[in-house]
């Protein structure tokens, strides 16, 4: 099953000729490379799966609860040991599995690592883009899996910060007072807690804002990051603004949610003050300094001033719809936390609402405005105000209509409706809805009319519910919408001589029509159905869309089917939203809040926020509440996460590499010395802290304990930041010196930038090492004895030990040889070695980093030739180093070779001479001057001795004495040199085979020639010695004496004996 490919795959590949020879250390190392990166390899199953779900985590508690949706569209990769992604996903946006995945790992690929993406502001749907991962224990966007289990569960709980919401959070509202708002004591924004119930007698709302501060407002939005409430002027009839106030003024309340809020003394921003004095419309209420009588502001009502407020997620920017230019106008405000810093008009923008193709123009009448994921949404109503005519002064009905529009920050407005729907559904009774047995005669049907520009002054006229779609909010993206009654705010309670009026407003519910798919669209509710969800006793009560109702309770038993005034909250992630109402609880003639289930409809909770019958200025049953509004703070903000043995040391935690347990993690203040938080890794090796947000801070590993003899004993800090797309699967701490060793102040940390809330980041990893741990081994070819002369090839192997840690770049392996005396034309060569030879060989690696756990380099290969300086023996040695190597007994290896010298062969010698001018040589026992002379010297190997190594030089030395001239040699293969000796001549013939010389075996015979220049008496003789690498003996030498005749006899015909 071992193949050369995964060990390609890890930066190893490993000649196969070195594992012929070296087996089992090639076994090794092919083992050593599974286990370094997939411990489990050895236990995988054939293959497994892996599912899960991701979902949103509104309240940050790490599990999915019944209200905490799933989330569509994110991937989800598997990873295996080799950074090969095996199986990839995407979650479900299918109903009852919407978040979820699942995939199958293939077989024998034993652990990965799990990562899910496409969330964040690199994601490719819009809607995810505002998405964070929630708390550690939710699980986190990187999770590892062993591989060892047939099935596999990863969740993964996200957020979006902009929706967080603490438990019970305060709610604010605007409330009304008649007259001209100079009453100080009038409170006309209060707040209070979410989970307020029974009366204000009992438990009284908190004053955030009097009327001479604020006068008339419906919209609200909440800064959390400044704690900044935000109060939009309306036009209520009776109502003033604030006194001197303008219809285009939005006020800032600061520390809203505090114990001393305050309210600037100016508008924080005045539309009519920036751009012209009709900007945001006409203040009617100016006609009559007496709001009693004051009917003047009648058809003003949701046609001036402002609308609805929304603050952006970024909490950068505040929009407001003006209800006079039917604009959507974007607000900057400058970056979160800092104070809000008012705008001046050339940094606002202003987008006119779209108009919808089948309504008039004139009829379009914008007014809620919502943030949701990134987007902000409009909503607005066709008055049908147009159809008023004398033949028909009630209009035209069929023509009233609700849209909502989408629009996207820094693009516009989709001109599409992004939902619309008729409002001439169904509707009962808006008063004496249990006197006449379940139905109303049309005096007092709450059935929606065309928005009317003149008062009715009949007591029956106290009725005439007109739609204004006053606030949007979303539950896990289904819609809720608030459907306030205009004719609440033209009328009023206790004016003399003006009808009393009943307002009847409605809160309806659209769901999603592709659950978690925004951009699929909504489906209203019809007869109590909604996405899938049937509110049995809503059904067929002829109270709404379809002849039933969703929240079917909103009606005040035994007078009014609907008590909603048009303000809505909905808790991201709550059970119930929250309406304003009037007679919310059981006193007639109060208003408040009540709170519906978003599951079964009914209603939950209820608090009376003003009471009529003891405050006589407030407005009863005429819409005497304004929005809603939650104060949730900023979401909190976890950072950490884990520490791990990075086996292969490439600074990326990799599947199946082991954690690190019990070490010690603190936190520090920016200034690094204030020491703030202390935690220890958990049994997964991870680590959280709490911080807060706008805040930086250091996080140091540097207890020196842990080092000496804890959990990180013998380690060292893996390599840091290997690449900023890898954020949360790299290694991501740096020592300050780093090339100093851990401890003594220089221990491993991370900088910790400043966070903004709910950006739970865990991608502060630290990786460890296992310090590396070469051992290098050093063999030649050949027996443990050789000969002088003979070739030799050593081959050296360096491996990393499998207990080991990697070696990684930077830290380069060397290997050092000193060449010994008695070796000779030595060459060293090695694949991915650059080396230098030289008296001592120098090799540097420059192969693939890091060198893994049980890793084996290609091998360096050194050649030579034996002299005879080798014998009788000849050690080499070889050393190989890296930096912070751990063991270095295992750095150096011996080889050793005993050396002796070459056999020596033997010589015969044969002896000619030739007459002058005679072409034939004879054998003489005497010679004359002139004569020629000739040797012939035939050597052989001696047959008893052993062979006769390839290459080893056989010299022979030939003395000659000054009587012979003109002296030369010559022999197959044999190579010549004449030199002077004296005054006589030496000749050097030096013959090396090719290939080994068996025992017994004949060279090529040498022939010395030359010419007798002189008497010499009565003999000469010549010298002849063979040698092999210097090596010579007296068997291997052969004197020649040849007699000399007088001149001018003629030798007679003879030879003489060769000597041996």
């Amino acid at each position: 099953m071992f193949t050369s490919a995964p060990l390609e795959r890890s930066g190893r590949n490993i000649p196969m000729r070195l594992c012929l020879a070296t087996l089992v250390l090639c076994l090794l190392s092919v083992t050593a490379q599974g286990v370094a990166r997939s411990k489990s390899f050895a236990h995988a199953l054939a293959s497994y799966t892996v599912s899960g779900t991701v979902f949103d985590d509104y309240n940050q508690d790490g599990s999915q609860e019944a209200r905490e949706p799933g989330v569509n569209g994110i991937v989800v990769t598997a990873y295996d040991s080799y950074e090969v992604a095996v199986a990839t996903t995407t979650t479900t946006a299918v109903g009852n599995t919407l978040g979820q995945y699942t995939f199958t790992v293939p077989d024998a690929t034993g652990p990965v690592r799990v990562q899910f993406s496409n969330f964040g502001a690199k994601s490719s749907i819009p809607q995810l883009v505002g998405f964070q991962p929630s708390k550690r224990i939710g699980g986190t966007t990187v999770a590892f899996v062993t591989g060892t289990e047939a099935s596999n569960v990863v969740n993964l709980g996200v957020e979006r910060p902009g929706e967080y919401c603490q438990n019970n959070p305060d709610m604010a509202t605007s409330c009304y007072v008649r007259g001209d708002q100079s009453d100080p004591t009038a409170h006309v924004v209060v707040r209070f807690p979410y989970n307020s119930s029974g009366t204000a007698a009992l438990t009284p709302p908190t004053p955030l804002a009097a009327a001479p501060q604020v006068g008339a407002t419906w919209g609200l939005a909440y800064r959390r990051s400044s704690d900044d409430l935000f109060a939009a002027a309306y036009t209520k009839q009776f109502v003033g603004y604030k006194p001197g106030g303008s219809t285009g003024a939005i006020y800032r309340i600061h520390g809203a949610d505090s114990a001393s809020p305050t309210v600037d003394p100016k508008p924080f921003i005045d539309l009519n003050a920036l751009y012209t004095a009709r900007t945001a419309g006409i203040n009617f209420h100016a006609r009559t300094n007496n709001y009693a009588p004051d009917l003047s502001a009648y058809d003003a009502v949701g046609k001036t001033a402002l609308g609805g407020l929304a603050m952006s997620e970024d909490e950068s920017t505040l929009y407001a719809v003006n209800l006079a230019d039917r604009n959507l106008y974007s607000i900057p405000l400058g970056a979160a936390p800092a104070a809000p810093v008012a705008p001046g008009a050339s940094d606002l923008t202003h987008t006119p609402v779209p108009t919808p193709t089948d309504c008039n123009a004139s009829d379009v009448r914008p007014f809620a405005v919502t943030a949701y994921q990134n987007m902000i949404y409009v909503g607005a109503v066709c008055s049908a105000e147009s159809t008023i005519t004398r033949s028909t002064p009630k209009g035209d009905a069929s023509q009233l209509k609700a849209y909502i529009f989408a629009y996207t920050p820094g693009s516009g407005f989709n001109t599409t409706p992004a939902f619309e729907t008729p409002l001439n559904y169904p509707r009962h009774c808006a008063d004496r809805a249990f006197n006449f047995a379940r139905t109303c005669t049309r005096y007092y049907s709450a059935l929606w009319n065309p928005w009317q520009p003149d008062i009715k002054t009949s007591y029956r006229s106290t009725i005439y519910p007109q739609p204004i779609l006053t606030k949007l909010a979303f539950d896990n993206g289904d819609l809720i919408l608030g459907l306030r009654d205009r004719y609440g705010d033209q009328t009023g309670h206790n004016v003399p001589n003006v009808p009393e009026s009943r307002s009847a407003g409605d809160v309806l519910r659209a769901c999603l029509t592709i659950p978690g798919n925004l951009a699929g669209g909504w489906t209203l509710e019809h007869n109590g159905m909604c996405g899938g969800n049937t509110i049995l006793a809503g059904r067929d009560n002829g109270k709404g869309p379809g002849n039933g109702q969703y929240y079917y309770q909103q009606y005040y038993v035994p007078y009014h089917d609907y008590t909603s005034t048009g303000g809505i909250a909905q808790i991201p992630g709550a059970p119930d939203m929250m309406t304003t109402a009037f007679d919310s609880g059981k006193i007639v003639y109060a208003g408040g809040v009540r709170t519906y289930n978003n599951t079964t409809g009914v209603q939950t909770n209820s608090y009376d926020i003003y009471n009529t019958n003891t405050a006589p200025t407030t407005f009863g049953k005429a819409s005497g509440l304004g929005d809603l509004v939650a104060f949730c703070q900023s979401a909190p903000i976890e950072i950490g996460d884990r520490i791990w043995l990075d086996s292969n040391g490439n600074g990326i935690q990799d599947a199946g590499e082991p954690i690190i347990a019990n070490v010690t993690v603190h936190l520090y203040a920016s200034d690094g010395k204030t020491l703030l938080q202390t935690t220890t890794t958990d049994g997964n090796g991870a680590y959280a802290f709490t911080i807060a947000p706008y805040t930086r801070y250091i996080i140091k590993l540097d207890n020196a304990a842990d080092y000496s003899t804890g959990p990180l004993k013998g380690y060292e800090l893996a390599p840091g930041n290997r690449d900023n797309s890898l954020q949360g699967i790299d290694s991501r701490a740096t020592l300050p010196a780093p090339d100093a060793s851990i401890g003594n102040d220089n221990y491993p940390q991370m900088s910790v930038d400043a966070h903004t809330p709910g950006q739970n980041d865990y991608s502060l990893d630290v990786g460890f090492l296992n310090m590396p741990d070469l051992a290098i081994t050093k063999v030649h070819e050949g027996g443990t004895s050789m000969q002088v002369g003979a070739p030799v090839t050593y081959t050296l192997t360096i491996h990393n030990e499998l207990s080991a840690g990697s070696v990684l770049a930077g830290q380069p392996i060397t290997v050092t040889d000193t060449i010994p005396s008695g070796l000779s034309d030595v060459k060293a060569t090695g694949t991915h070695w650059h080396i230098t030879t030289a008296q001592t060989i120098q090799a540097t690696y420059t192969g693939t980093y890091p060198v893994l756990p049980g890793a084996v380099l290609d091998p360096i290969t050194i050649i030579g030739t034996l002299t005879g300086a080798a014998i009788p023996q000849i050690v080499n040695e070889a050393v190989v180093a890296t930096p912070k190597d751990s063991n270095e007994s295992n750095n150096r290896a011996h080889d050793t070779i005993d050396v002796h010298a070459p056999p020596l062969p033997n010589v015969n010698v044969s002896f000619q001479t030739r007459r002058p001018g005679s072409k034939a040589y004879t054998v003489n026992k005497c010679l004359v001057k002139g004569q020629d002379v000739s040797y012939q010297l035939m050597i052989h190997t001696r047959s008893s001795s052993e062979p006769l190594a390839s290459r080893v030089p056989i010299t022979v030395l030939d003395t000659l004495p000054a009587s012979l001239s003109h002296v030369t040699a010559k022999g197959v293969d044999w190579k010549v040199t004449i030199a002077h000796k004296g005054k006589g001549t030496l000749v050097i013939a030096i013959y090396s085979a090719s290939h080994a010389l068996a025992p017994g075996t004949s060279l090529p015979l040498l022939t010395i020639n030359g010419v007798l220049s002189k008497d010499a008496g009565s003999s000469i003789a010549t010298m002849t010695t063979v040698s092999t690498m210097g090596t010579s003996s007296t068997r291997n030498t052969v004197a020649n004496r040849v007699f000399v005749c007088q001149h001018p006899r003629l030798p007679p015909t003879g030879s003489s004996p060769s000597a041996r």
